[in-house]
């Protein structure tokens, strides 16, 4: 969605999720003066790949997006939305050494220190029988992609250097709220954390979009803002 802004988000939606999906998300960014481009993660929509890697892989994906949008449409600073395993893919662009200047932050939804123990607490959530699935899936996992579901936002997230919001819900059972805490504290970088007292895990906005829209707001105008060019 070309606004005319040389600003713009990349919106990197959850495991299931597909870019229709993320245009619910678009709304305070284009407040704040940000085009907006929805996509498809490997193995989702309209995407190519037969395996979803939590954003190991997918990030490369997002960088070559970044560079589309900075090179052929002339924006001149990306931030990154993250919902669920969408968090652990833009943490992974902000880390990465290839990662551009021009991506400028994130905004995180429900991010979870991995997928394993996310995928471990959806398990006890569902009354289901953790072991030996969990671990099987991990195993299939690391034979078919060559990544694990033990490695994710946890082992990098004091390696950012660039802002970062975190928008949690203290009703989250998959991302448990302490996990988030322990995250937020982790990160060196300039940081807000912003809780919701009400909504499940990547279901905060239905539930209160003015505060979920004017933590976006205030997260672009204090940490993001462009210096005004003289």
């Amino acid at each position: 969605f070309d606004f005319g802004f040389k600003k713009a988000v990349i919106v990197v939606p959850g495991r299931t999720e597909a870019l229709r999906y993320s245009y619910y998300f678009g709304k305070p960014y284009f407040d704040s003066g940000y085009n907006v481009l929805t996509i498809d993660q490997r193995s989702h929509g309209m995407s190519d790949g037969v395996y979803n890697t939590l954003g190991f892989e997918e990030h490369k994906d997002v960088i070559a997006w970044g560079r589309y949008l900075h090179d052929v449409h002339g924006v001149e600073a990306i931030v990154l939305h993250g919902n669920c395993i969408g968090c652990s893919c833009c943490l992974q662009v902000l880390t990465s050494p290839a990662c551009p200047d021009y991506f400028s932050g994130m905004v995180a939804e429900g991010m979870y220190p991995n997928f394993y123990e996310s995928f471990r607490n959806h398990m006890i959530e569902m009354k289901r029988p953790v072991h030996p699935c969990i671990d099987l899936v991990d195993m299939w996992m690391r034979i078919y992609t060559g990544h694990s579901m033990k490695r994710g936002p946890v082992d990098i997230i004091d390696q950012c250097t660039k802002p970062v919001l975190m928008l949690h819900g203290k009703q989250d059972a998959y991302s448990l709220p302490e996990r988030a805490q322990e995250l937020f504290e982790k990160c060196n970088s300039p940081k807000m954390l912003v809780w919701f007292d009400v909504g499940v895990h990547s279901q905060l906005r239905v539930n209160n979009m003015q505060g979920y829209d004017n933590a976006i707001k205030t997260f672009l105008s204090d940490y993001l803002e462009l210096p005004e060019v003289s």
